[in-house]
């Protein structure tokens, strides 16, 4: 499956990002800026967040349509 890229232009001969991607760093913003001070980000689990950005990045893909 050929992925949407987020932006669909090329930039220096490189394809960027994907648009999974794109919505998985916005989803690590806003969970890592939601997490108050920096000692407040030892109380995430780096692989477990990374999942769960990507898994809400996919339902944001399914609810586009993208599947």
């Amino acid at each position: 499956m050929k992925q949407a890229k987020a932006f669909p232009k090329s930039y220096n001969g490189t394809d960027g990002m994907t648009l999974r991607d794109y919505f998985a760093a916005a989803t690590l913003q806003g969970i890592l800026a939601g997490s108050g001070d920096e000692e407040g980000l030892v109380q995430y689990n780096a692989d477990a967040l990374a999942r769960q950005v990507y898994f809400m990045a996919d339902a944001m893909l399914k609810a586009r349509g993208h599947d």
